[in-house]
C-alpha cells in the first residue's frame, strides 16, 4: 500500500496535480517529501442568471481547487438567451484552459435537463448541459439555484446532524 501510495504521488506530481517539498525531520535520515495540491492545476466554472427587474444579470466564478474563487464576472443583459449565454461560458473556458466542470444554478425547473418554467423567459425549454457538454467535453452539471444555495449554506454552517429550515 505505500508503495502505492508512493507511486501516485510521484504520478501526481509529474502531472502538476500535486508539488512535493522536501521536509527534513531532524538531523540524521533521509529527507521526507511533503505534498500539497496544486490549487491551480484545474478548475470549475459556477454559473447562474437571474433576474433584477427588467435586467438578466449573468454571475461566472472561477474556483481553484481549493474552492478559492480565482475569478468574477457579472454582466447584465436585456435579452439572454442560450446562444448568449454560451458565448459567455466559452469567453471563460479560451482564457482558463484547465477547467474541467462547470455548475450552473438555475432560477427555474428542470425537467429532462432542459430549464423550464424559468425567470428568463427566452432560456425556457433550453438544453444547456447537452449542448454545454458536448462543446466543452467536460463535466457540466445543473441544479436549480436554490438547492446549490441550501446545500452550500448547510456544508460551511451546519453539522451533520443539523436540519436548517429557510425562506426566501
Amino acid at each position: 500500500m505505500f508503495c502505492f501510495l508512493i507511486y501516485a504521488s510521484n504520478e501526481m506530481a509529474a502531472d502538476g496535480e500535486v508539488t512535493g517539498h522536501k521536509l527534513q525531520l531532524g538531523e540524521v535520515g533521509r529527507s521526507s517529501l511533503a505534498y500539497q495540491l496544486n490549487e491551480s492545476y484545474e478548475f470549475a466554472l459556477c454559473v447562474w442568471f437571474e433576474m433584477m427587474d427588467e435586467s438578466r444579470v449573468l454571475y461566472l466564478y472561477l474556483l481553484n481547487a481549493l474552492g478559492n474563487i480565482a475569478e468574477k464576472r457579472q454582466a447584465s443583459f436585456s435579452f439572454l438567451d442560450e446562444t448568449c449565454l454560451i458565448n459567455e461560458i466559452e469567453q471563460m473556458m479560451q482564457k482558463q484552459k484547465r477547467i474541467r466542470a462547470i455548475m450552473i444554478g438555475t432560477p427555474s425547473l428542470l425537467k429532462e435537463g432542459k430549464i423550464s418554467h424559468c425567470d428568463i423567459p427566452e432560456l425556457d425549454g433550453c438544453d444547456l448541459v447537452g449542448k454545454l457538454q458536448s462543446r466543452f467535453s467536460v463535466m457540466v452539471h445543473m441544479e436549480n439555484d436554490m438547492h446549490y444555495r441550501v446545500y452550500g449554506y448547510y456544508k460551511k454552517n451546519c453539522q451533520q446532524d443539523q436540519i436548517p429550515v429557510f425562506v426566501y
